[in-house]
């Protein structure tokens, strides 16, 4: 019997090409056509024959697969069609909510893979790295920086081979620049050589690139700003005025940046330019404040070269002194998402943030495909007749799930080019909103079109596979019969996605309620200072200083203006850090205090309260010599009960120490971001060329006719300068832009999640009541109150509402507790919150139900009776 039987090799053969289907009819007509081939020719020649056989016969299998194929899909896209057409109402439902779960999620997705993508266009980002230090001391509540020497860069091509290239460079903003009769602050403007070119790949459009920089009065711009100020005109060889003092000739044009870029560039002058334009000593090891990038080659190892780099640390210490810091190297690629240092270029992203909104974006979709696995299941009572009718006439069950699972494909697909068209239509406001430059055209490059495609494929099928199960599991004896035998499996199963919707949902509301409820607690908490009606001016001309008391006493002759006054910094980011002693000559370790110079109109104009002693006075001519005030940290830190009269001393050039005396107290008030603890202070009074702003004080009334009064004041003694100035309560909220996005994206998509999760709901509900409609009319005839079925029609919803609180609330605890651990000052997340969630939840789950119920409990018992 089993010499007569087909090799492996054909079974194999015939395998791949059958219909699955037919295989067993159709592999009997081959065996008994080898058998016959065999009593003639023998094994090997029979086998060839057959073999030759089936591929003679492929092209007619395959031209039937394909006719069967389509005509197939082309009746599971009629049936589909037909079923949207006839259950308008649940494929509203199902397709709403899928394209909104797709549009949310691709939209975030985008965002993700935008934010992951920083830097890494430069042609060698993997060599690509910025060198940082780690210090022995903390700083605005950080020990990393970005800050460098600026002779590093150049010792490290010259000492180690790693290194292929190296570049320092120093980026500053509000810089006056001039031309064609046109003035502007401009930021953005970068001190570098010619190296910056070659380690970021940098484009230029116009100009030779090995010596655009080779004279130190060259100048590169970009694109932009050769538009913005030289039109259509050539600009190559063009005067451009820096600071007006400084005279550059434009000697190249590049283009810009991508924006997902972790800084940007509009000018690039040679570094030299800053010994002329400032008196820089640019061979100061002891000196940092530059950005020193590195190109290693491909190599070389960053953490061998890390532990050389420390034997620069101490080419500027005295003999025998110990270096407070350590060079370490960091990826380009990893400084938008993993660097929060001191000194950094611009305000990085957080990688935080890229988890938590990929957490939305993944709840969205489970709550879109819930959606879907419920309402299709809990529809296919009425499908049941259809099922059974089909497995009568022969189809068999991987036939019935192969057309529910391309009807739940087709269903997807339709959602997705749905969701395509909305995102088309939502990009640009995206973009906005995010303030990013996401291209609608990445959605159909290769990296993201292959995953979309993968993605609708996975839901679709992930959509329909349990429904389809289902369906295919029907009896038709049973459904023709009209008995569907026992459902409370999947009862349940529809009772575990609705509990995982609003768990999911829950935990939403409470993230967003805390977000809402700490940045509104930054923005409402008493900080120690007064923030509203304070006009802040940077005072640039450093020639004004003579004139600054003959200003402010001009403009406090405004009656619109209530005070004036100086300083160094404007009291919500006071940066200079000192060391302090608390005694002269002691070997006593330092003490990191920061201070702040202002002027004796200060304290009262920005409200901050004296608590001890006296503030500056004029009666008091020491007091500009060796009186001090300090915040109550630093009273804490230097240990006196009695400070009044008490000293302290600080560092100075040369390793000498002055002699501070403590004439006053002023109450601890917030100098950094909230998400720092205050720390020791000291303040001091200034001189005119101390001064970095001007704060001024006025009356609500009149704003406008007062910053009138205000430019013209300035322009009587400077118009070297644009006149230019904030109010003080938006640069205070500009610390927290971050925060204030973030909280809107996440209100906004968390209620698009809701709103999907109550669109199931909706159609669930739905269901349920069509389902109940005789036993919702003899309860009426028996007497039952409308009040009385609603209760009935919604508890077992509500009840999954609260199984769903029960749940999420523990998890949002954990989350939303290691969120606010990044603020040292924070909301307390009481009980509050949470009932608050619950009693949001409750409501939107019982006005979706309650809509759907009302309708059912007052419908007419007649017509319910009737009702098939």
């Amino acid at each position: 019997m089993h010499k007569n039987k087909m090799p492996i090799i054909v079974r194999i053969l015939l395998f791949l090409i059958l219909p699955y289907d037919e295989m067993n009819n159709l592999i009997g007509d081959f065996e008994e056509l080898y058998k016959t081939i065999r009593k003639q020719h023998g094994a090997i020649i029979s086998a060839i024959i057959i073999c030759y056989q089936i591929l003679l016969s492929t092209p007619g299998f395959i031209k039937d697969k394909i006719y069967w194929g389509v005509l197939m899909f082309k009746n599971y896209l009629l049936t589909t069609f037909r079923n949207i057409k006839n259950q308008k109402g649940y494929s509203f439902i199902n397709i709403t909510g899928l394209a909104i779960g797709f549009t949310c999620s691709m939209l975030i997705l985008f965002y993700v893979q935008y934010e992951l993508c920083y830097d890494k266009h430069f042609t060698n980002a993997k060599q690509i790295y910025r060198v940082c230090d780690e210090t022995s001391f903390t700083y605005q509540g950080r020990n990393k920086s970005t800050a460098t020497p600026a002779p590093l860069a150049k010792e490290l091509v010259t000492r180690y081979p790693e290194v292929k290239a190296a570049t320092t460079f120093d980026v500053n903003n509000n810089i006056l620049v001039e031309s064609n009769e046109q003035k502007f602050f401009e930021d953005n403007f970068v001190f570098s050589d010619q190296s910056i070119l070659e380690v970021f790949s940098i484009e230029l459009t116009e100009g030779n690139r090995n010596t655009a920089l080779a004279d130190p009065a060259s100048m590169l711009m970009s694109e932009s700003m050769a538009g913005k100020y030289f039109g259509s005109e050539n600009p190559i060889g063009k005067v451009v005025k820096v600071e007006g003092t400084q005279n550059f000739y434009v000697t190249g044009i590049f283009k810009e940046l991508p924006s997902n870029t972790h800084f940007t560039l509009d000018f690039i002058v040679p570094i030299k330019a800053m010994e002329t334009l400032w008196d820089t000593d640019l061979t100061a090891w002891y000196r940092f404040g530059y950005y020193t990038y590195l190109l290693l080659n491909e190599d070389s190892n960053p953490e061998v070269l890390t532990s050389k780099m420390q034997e620069l640390r101490t080419i500027s210490l005295a003999p025998g002194k110990e270096p407070n810091f350590n060079y370490f190297l960091q990826p380009i690629t990893d400084i938008h998402l993993y660097s929060d240092f001191i000194n950094e270029i611009s305000i990085n992203g957080d990688i935080s943030s890229i988890y938590m909104f990929s957490l939305i974006a993944l709840f969205i979709l489970l709550i879109a495909c819930f959606n879907y696995i419920n309402l299709s299941t809990s529809r296919s009572v009425y499908r049941a007749k259809e099922i059974g009718v089909r497995k009568v006439i022969g189809a068999q069950k991987n036939q019935i799930v192969r057309q529910f699972l391309s009807e739940s494909l087709i269903v997807t697909f339709i959602s997705a080019v749905l969701a395509i068209s909305l995102i088309w239509l939502i990009l640009p406001y995206f973009n906005n909103l995010v303030e990013r430059n996401i291209p609608f055209g990445s959605l159909f490059e290769l990296s993201t079109l292959i995953p979309l495609i993968g993605s609708i494929v996975l839901i679709g099928i992930a959509a329909g596979f349990y429904p389809s199960m289902v369906m295919s599991s029907f009896r038709p004896a049973s459904v023709l019969g009209g008995k569907m035998g026992n459902k409370s499996r999947g009862k349940t199963l529809r009772n575990i996605f609705v509990v995982s919707q609003f768990s999911i949902s829950v935990f939403l509301i409470i993230t967003t309620l805390v977000i809402n409820a700490q940045l509104s607690f930054i923005k409402n908490t008493d900080v120690g200072y007064s923030k509203e009606q304070i006009v802040a001016i940077k005072i640039k001309d450093d020639s004004i200083a003579p004139s600054l008391d003959a200003i402010k006493s001009e403009l406090k002759l405004n009656p619109n203006i209530i005070n004036a006054a100086y300083s160094t910094y404007l009291p919500n980011n006071v940066r200079s850090l000192s060391r302090i002693f608390k005694a002269k000559d002691s070997g006593d370790e330092s003490l990191g205090f920061y201070n702040s110079i202002f002027d004796y109109d200060f304290i009262d104009l920005y409200g901050i309260k004296i608590v001890e002693g006296r503030n500056f006075s004029k009666n008091f001519p020491t007091d500009s010599v060796d009186n001090y005030l300090v915040n109550e940290s630093a009273v804490k830190e230097l240990g006196y009960e009695h400070p009044i009269g008490e000293e302290f001393y600080y560092g100075v050039h040369g390793g000498t120490r002055g002699r501070a005396r403590i004439i006053g107290v002023i109450k601890d008030f917030n100098m950094h971001s909230l998400r720092q603890q205050i720390e020791p202070l000291y303040c001091k009074l200034g001189k005119s060329d101390n001064y970095r702003y001007l704060s001024i004080k006025i009356l609500p009334a009149n704003i406008s006719s007062t910053l009138d009064y205000i430019h013209s004041t300035f322009a009587k003694h400077t118009t070297k300068y644009p006149f230019e100035y904030s109010f003080f309560d938006e640069v205070f909220n500009s610390v927290y832009e971050n925060e204030a996005k973030e909280e809107l994206i996440f209100t906004l998509f968390a209620s698009l999640a809701i709103f999907i999760a109550c669109l199931g709901l909706f159609g669930l509900v739905s269901f349920v009541t069509v389902r109940r409609t005789k036993e919702i009319g003899i309860r009426k005839v028996l007497g039952a109150s409308i009040p009385g079925l609603l209760v009935m029609l919604i508890r077992d919803f509500i009840k999954l509402v609260l199984i769903a609180n029960l749940i999420a609330w523990p998890v949002a605890y954990y989350f939303m507790s290691k969120w606010l651990e990044d603020f040292a000052y924070r909301v307390d997340m009481g009980v509050g919150i949470f009932i608050l969630s619950g009693v949001i939840a409750l409501a939107i789950a019982g006005l979706t139900v309650i809509y759907q119920a009302a309708r059912a409990a007052s419908a007419n018992p007649a017509n319910s009776l009737k009702y098939e």
